[in-house]
């Protein structure tokens, strides 16, 4: 009797803690503080990935910026370093090139299972986590406009 008590408890908790991981999403660091919830937000979710020594990286920042600012309603754009630095590196980096979009801590490409981008920038687009497409090359305030017209129709 005992033992059928225990089993019922286990499971019982296996249960909670399965409904519970499912409920609970995981939230990404943002370099600010904050936290990104990436598959909870409604908005298109575009995840910029750059490098220091990437010409054209460096040279779409205030395109991505601008593009963020006019559609924050509807959209978001975060930028990953490419080279996965250390907190306090990406930090110096930030502000060194004086990148204005907000910086994600960590790599999301596992949890949502699509693959880093082989070209630099690339650029991925997700809504609600499901992955959409990746853009190649660097973006300007327009054709980020033109992909949002597609996803947002």
């Amino acid at each position: 009797m005992k033992l059928k008590a225990m089993a019922r408890i286990g499971i019982l908790l296996l249960t909670i803690g399965a409904l519970w991981s499912c409920s609970s999403e995981r939230k990404f660091e943002v370099l600010s503080g904050d936290a990104a919830s990436l598959r909870e937000d409604d908005r298109l979710i575009m995840i910029n990935y750059w490098a220091t020594w990437c010409l054209p990286c460096l040279e779409e920042m205030p395109e991505l910026a601008e593009f963020r600012e006019e559609h924050q309603t509807i959209v978001e754009v975060y930028a990953v370093n490419y080279d996965n630095p250390t907190v306090d590196e990406l930090r110096q980096q930030i502000e060194e090139i004086g990148v204005e979009i907000p910086a994600l801590v960590e790599d999301p490409s596992i949890e949502f299972g699509y693959a880093r981008p082989e070209v630099l920038p690339g650029t991925v687009v997700l809504e609600q986590g499901e992955f959409k497409e990746m853009l190649y090359g660097p973006q300007t305030k327009e054709s980020l406009e033109a992909v949002l017209t597609k996803w947002r129709k």
